[in-house]
């Protein structure tokens, strides 16, 4: 037996244009899977709701009564319209439901769906007119079937849908290869603008560098030397220091302390260098520094 909908969730708090669209709504069933992420509550109409609507309560009840689980709401409707809802009617009213729920699904379908025109004949064939493209070629049957699932099962109002082709407007080609190279001309311009750019930033850099390598010393500063290992690296560095406050305390840069490990482990052992790192007499301790 069916419920009411706001009898099936009476904690769901929603807006009044809300409340009063659903107020009508029962529910049939509550399905969910084995994992139990996602349930699919199937709700009976007698009045044709949006499907922006649709999504809309589906996020209430995600949030509101499942919170951050990963859990999946899906609302099924199936309508029980009266008979002024013919299949021309329903496709009038309900075009923009389709052209979004054909969005999630698919954009190339969407964008098809947008382009074409419609008509029908014997009130339940749907003559559907694209433009003849390889991707309308490739895509009609997964939009026929969707169109012809929604109404038999959504409106119980089964249709045939039939796909004709028209050749594109020439008008329309040329505007739209027009478009196309006005915007393949913006980005290179752009690009190019971009590179001249970054060029006399470049050049900026280079005339300070200069200039702050030509500057003189100043008095009791000593300059200093770099090596050829790289930027930055002194010709006095050592990777080994010592500790003032304990001079049995030694520091090592990362390459001189696998050095050393290499060269105790192939010489004494492993058992040999525990016994020569901590065994009696002066105690000598390697603190591995990473610089």
């Amino acid at each position: 037996m069916n419920k009411s909908f706001f009898e099936v969730f009476p904690t769901l708090k929603v807006n009044e244009d809300i409340q009063l669209l659903f107020q009508g709504v029962e529910v049939a069933k509550v399905a969910t899977n084995t994992r139990r992420d996602f349930i699919k509550v199937h709700i009976v109409s007698t009045h044709l709701i949006q499907k922006q609507r649709i999504y809309e309560i589906e996020k209430m009840l995600k949030e509101q009564l499942f919170g951050k689980n990963y859990i999946q709401v899906q609302l099924v409707e199936q309508y029980d319209l009266s008979a002024q809802y013919t299949p021309e009617n329903l496709m009038n009213e309900y075009l923009d439901s389709i052209y979004l729920e054909l969005g999630n699904r698919s954009v190339v379908e969407r964008s098809m769906m947008q382009g074409a025109s419609y008509s029908f004949e014997d009130e339940n064939i749907l003559c559907l007119r694209l433009t003849d493209t390889i991707v309308a070629e490739g895509k009609k049957e997964a939009l026929s079937s969707y169109l012809e699932t929604i109404f038999a099962e959504r409106f119980r109002r089964p249709i045939e849908v039939r796909i004709l082709y028209e050749a594109a407007k020439d008008s329309k080609l040329k505007y739209n290869d027009m478009k196309l190279k006005q915007e393949v001309n913006a980005i290179l311009d752009h690009a190019e603008a971009m590179q001249a750019e970054k060029g006399v930033s470049e050049k900026q850099e280079d005339k300070k560098e200069s200039k702050a390598g030509k500057e003189k010393v100043s008095p009791g500063k000593e300059k200093r030397s770099f090596s050829a290992y790289g930027k930055g690296k002194r010709d006095n560095y050592s990777p080994i220091k010592r500790n003032s406050d304990d001079p049995n305390l030694v520091y090592m840069s990362p390459p001189v302390w696998l050095i050393v490990l290499n060269i105790f482990y192939g010489f004494c052992g492993s058992h040999t260098v525990a016994n020569a790192l901590n065994g009696d007499g002066q105690t000598v301790y390697l603190m591995f520094l990473v610089v």
